[in-house]
């Protein structure tokens, strides 16, 4: 669908040696629909407000997830430049801190290893250093207050803290997911026979990551305070969160909302994504 946007969400737990243990990667599309899809999607839509130029309405879908362990960052890296060349990313959004920045680095060069073997690409850089990549392609955007691209998504309160716009992005996707407005494919055990048969093992295994990934965000909870048992929020008033299990997977998704919601609110700005034979459908 050339019309549709695709973004990367990216997290990458660090290890306690050379290589990453966990590392999470989603991948949201997002089209701007008219009205006659609007009236068929039964409300399945996300309405994006805006009082200047008009609300606008997209298709939001969660078509692709992988996981990867125990790799190190030029493989890491490498394995995000294999994404963008089949899926053709407007934005990847990964976390700077944690093994983020660790990967970051050697994303921007453009010597990479990819599918085991080292070619020569274009690096992928931040808007912000592109000043010092110039040849590299400037769609990576490193999560939080400080980005360029996700600047017109916070508000100036937000803008105080790190724990500002993690408190916004959970509050987003919650919203999102509540109005139904994502499109998630069905679980692996939802699925017919016929249809498990006629899936490619990496539409399998994306799946599977899809699956987990789901457990992962229901699991994530408010923090609570001990005494109060009520919402235990940050120095300057933000929730907080947390979880009983990794979260590394229900992170990427958020990053990756995230960067579909700067596009949004944005108009669309960027290219669309190519078609993939990995997707997974969905429903």
């Amino acid at each position: 669908d050339q019309e549709e946007l695709l973004v990367l969400g990216w997290d990458t737990a660090p290890g306690m040696t050379t290589k990453a243990d966990l590392n999470s990667g989603t991948v949201i599309g997002v089209k701007p629909v008219d009205a006659d899809y609007v009236a068929k999607a039964g409300g399945r839509v996300l309405r994006v407000e805006d009082p200047e130029h008009g609300d606008t309405f997209w298709r939001v879908r969660v078509i692709y997830a992988i996981p990867l362990f125990g790799l190190s960052a030029d493989q890491l890296s490498g394995a995000i430049h294999a994404l963008h060349r089949l899926f053709g990313f407007s934005l990847i959004v990964m976390d700077p801190s944690g093994g983020g920045d660790w990967v970051y680095k050697k994303m921007r060069d453009r010597r990479q290893f990819i599918r085991n073997e080292w070619v020569v690409t274009n690096g992928l850089c931040t808007l912000e250093d592109q000043h010092l990549w110039p040849e590299a392609e400037p769609i990576v955007v490193r999560f939080g207050r400080s980005s360029a691209i996700l600047d017109s998504v916070w508000e100036a309160r937000e803008r105080t803290g790190d724990d500002g716009p993690v408190d916004r992005s959970h509050r987003e996707l919650r919203k999102a997911f509540d109005a139904r407005a994502i499109m998630w494919p069905r679980s692996l055990e939802d699925r017919a026979p016929p249809e498990l048969a006629a899936m490619t093992p990496e539409q399998m295994a994306a799946n599977k990551a899809l699956d987990e990934f789901w457990t992962q965000l229901g699991d994530i909870k408010v923090a609570i305070d001990n005494k109060t048992k009520l919402p235990k929020p940050s120095a300057r008033g933000f929730f907080t969160f947390m979880s009983g299990q990794k979260k590394d997977g229900a992170y990427s998704v958020m990053y990756a909302y995230m960067g579909a919601y700067a596009l949004m609110k944005g108009g669309g700005f960027g290219s669309a994504g190519s078609e993939a034979d990995v997707c997974v459908a969905s429903d």
